[in-house]
């Protein structure tokens, strides 16, 4: 501050250090209203966002845990798509999600917290000519083509994906349409 006999003035330093002392109460403030929200009578509730795909009995145990350590905790579960996952952790609709892919933007934190091996469906028959000792190889699948997942569900996970498919001579012009849902079994 910078007093004059006019009064008191802040200095450019003040200025900013106001405008950031703001932006710290308005986010402790926003932070108070979220955990209020999981100190409602009755118990707090968990918003998780499931991908359509997760594996069966993944969250077997997690949730166990969470029901264990905290008993008044609800657990609403959300099957939905990636992308709307990173959409519905944007505007506060999910507490967590479970994501196949990193949220872009900085906005989000993310671990990983599994890795999964991936496999390939195909007739016994034709299984039976390309499985060799350690399975089926990505290369002797040239030539067939791909039925996946639409992009829109998980756009960073389908390009990864379908590059290496590419890369192994796979042809990825047929793909689930758009605004299908995926069969957690498939």
């Amino acid at each position: 501050m910078v007093r004059s006999s006019t009064g008191v003035q802040p200095t450019e330093a003040g200025t900013t250090l106001l405008a950031e002392s703001r932006a710290v109460l308005a986010r402790y403030d926003q932070a108070v209203a979220v955990v209020a929200r999981h100190a409602a009578p009755g118990g707090s509730v968990l918003r998780l966002g499931i991908p359509l795909e997760l594996p069966p009995g993944f969250l077997t145990r997690p949730l166990a845990a969470l029901a264990d350590a905290c008993p008044e905790t609800r657990v609403e579960p959300r099957h939905i798509s990636t992308a709307d996952q990173t959409a519905a952790l944007r505007t506060g609709e999910l507490d967590i999600g479970l994501l196949r892919e990193r949220p872009p933007g900085g906005d989000l934190d993310a671990i990983r917290v599994m890795e999964e091996r991936l496999g390939v469906l195909l007739a016994a028959e034709r299984a039976a000519e390309l499985s060799g000792p350690e399975g089926v190889r990505l290369d002797s699948l040239a030539g067939l083509h791909w039925v996946g997942f639409p992009r829109s569900g998980s756009p960073v996970w389908y390009d990864e994906v379908t590059a290496v498919l590419r890369g192994h001579g796979i042809d990825i012009e047929a793909s689930a349409v758009g605004g299908q849902t995926l069969l957690a079994e498939v």
